[in-house]
């Protein structure tokens, strides 16, 4: 955590597979956390903002990213959140991985690799993604801006979720899109958006920065 402020981290599966307990933790700044799935896991992450959770029961509210209540994930997160997204082959022992902006914006992120395999960096640094959102994607806790949503997750039409009649060829970039795209041009920003999407070796260490 490289944020100015507390973090609670969280990780999701993708697919059939069992989410991986505690599936959440807290990360003050300057700490760090790691993360030991089997190979073959595939699956997310995203940091959870302005949590408050019950130091009994360990449930309560977070301003976003949150997800069941709870400090550790047992469902997906809710939006807005940036994520860090993992996809192992096992046929070739690959690794594909990308930023996605899909579930919208909370805090800038980073993807590195810090043992020699060479693996591309990327890195969505800025809050201007936040600070310059558009109006009604805006997401507030009180007076405070915290997030920027997804205008799937906002609007929930098939033009931008990519659903319907806008399947395969059909799904095409937005003007919401390319706003996330020029705030970041690592980022996956709609659902067929794949130039940002990157291949390195399965058994590289893959860190992930908030407040990169």
């Amino acid at each position: 955590n490289n944020c100015g402020f507390s973090v609670w981290p969280a990780w999701f599966h993708s697919g059939n597979q069992s989410q991986i307990c505690p599936g959440g933790t807290l990360l003050e700044p300057t700490q760090e956390y790691s993360f030991f799935p089997s190979a073959l896991w595939s699956g997310y992450f995203w940091a959870r903002t302005g949590c408050s959770f019950n130091k009994t029961t360990g449930h309560g509210p977070c301003d976003t990213g949150g997800c069941n209540e709870s400090l550790g994930c047992k469902a997906p997160g809710k939006s807005p959140f940036t994520t860090a997204e993992f996809l192992p082959n096992r046929n070739n022992g690959t690794m594909k991985y990308h930023i996605s902006f899909l579930h919208g914006f909370n805090v800038p992120i980073e993807i590195s690799e810090h043992h020699g395999y060479n693996c591309t960096h990327l890195s969505c640094p800025c809050f201007e993604t936040m600070e310059s959102c558009p109006s009604e994607l805006v997401v507030m806790s009180g007076d405070k801006k915290v997030g920027c949503q997804s205008p799937c997750e906002k609007f929930g039409d098939e033009r931008h979720c990519c659903r319907g009649n806008f399947t395969g060829s059909a799904c095409q970039a937005t003007e919401y899109s390319r706003y996330f795209k020029q705030s970041c041009k690592d980022a996956t920003t709609y659902p067929a958006d794949r130039d940002s999407v990157q291949v390195c070796a399965m058994a590289a260490t893959y860190v992930v920065t908030f407040c990169p």
